[in-house]
């Protein structure tokens, strides 16, 4: 199956569908920090965190990845369709959402820049020996630390041929892998030659069917998936990763004190992971 290259060699996604929305100004992580679940004031930069965005209900908007590129630039990666205000379809961008709460005189500047880059995923054990062959092996070092690879959920930026990249070690596969941030202008020609490489390695372009499966199979409850397992109906104190996505400690954040009511109120549901096989028929 080509989902199991993730595993056992090196699968390529083509990701664009994602959405990465720009907040940049002097009280940009305040802001954030308002109204995310997760602790951005303590963010490094060249730092990735996991995040909710919750309703002030504690159900679930959206789930999405944050990265600190400086101290007033931070670029959030979320998910298809949660870049679109429609009020006749009841749908609220993710950057309108966050903005609502944005105060008086507070220097936010907000900037859907999707158009700019082109999101490719590269998962598996094999996918370091294809990006270091493409663009260097310093692009996958700890910037903080060149000797040593990037940390899990760590990004670097760097420039290939004129053209400006991100690279995170992250991807929804929880294996060896990386997403990369390419610009529009060249990522038809950088997507051919990684996936070439991929085909000389043994992997192959996986379709996003192929990324569920990864992603269902991850860990040992797998990894949640917006729509499925989060929603606007439900709040996530029993999805995977609410620890990891939700600090209870912060003082404030959207949705905390609903969440915080039903845990005090005691937690009497349990997700539950059904798997079938076999071919579904009529």
């Amino acid at each position: 199956l080509e989902e199991s290259l993730a595993i056992n060699k090196v699968a390529v996604f083509n990701i664009d569908h994602m959405a990465q929305i720009e907040f940049c100004g002097n009280d940009a992580e305040t802001l954030l920090d308002r109204v995310l679940p997760t602790n951005v004031a303590n963010m490094k930069i060249g730092q990735c965190k996991y995040a909710l965005l919750l309703t002030e209900k504690g159900t679930v908007l959206d789930d999405l990845i944050i990265m600190k590129v400086s101290s007033d630039r931070f670029i959030l990666v979320i998910n298809a369709g949660h870049d679109i205000t429609d009020e006749e379809r009841g749908m609220l961008a993710d950057a309108d959402f966050i903005n609502s709460f944005k105060q008086e005189n507070e220097d936010v500047k907000i900037a859907d820049i999707s158009d700019k880059l082109v999101k490719i995923d590269v998962q598996g054990p094999l996918s370091y020996k294809l990006l270091a062959s493409l663009y260097g092996e310093e692009v996958l070092k700890n910037r903080n630390k060149p000797s040593k690879n990037m940390k899990f959920f760590t990004f670097n930026e760097f420039t290939y041929e004129g053209y400006d990249y991100i690279l995170s070690r992250t991807g929804y596969t929880n294996r060896w892998g990386w997403e990369m941030y390419v610009p529009v202008d060249v990522a038809e020609a950088q997507f051919k030659r990684i996936a070439e490489k991929a085909l000389e390695l043994g992997g192959l372009v996986v379709g996003l069917g192929g990324r569920d499966e990864n992603r269902i199979s991850a860990g040992n409850f797998g990894l949640p998936l917006n729509g499925s397992e989060y929603d606007r109906d439900h709040t996530p104190i029993n999805a995977p990763l609410f620890n990891a996505a939700v600090d209870m400690n912060k003082d404030f954040f959207v949705g905390k004190d609903a969440l915080q009511k039903e845990i005090n109120a005691g937690v009497d549901k349990r997700m539950a992971l059904f798997i079938t096989e076999g071919i579904v028929t009529g």
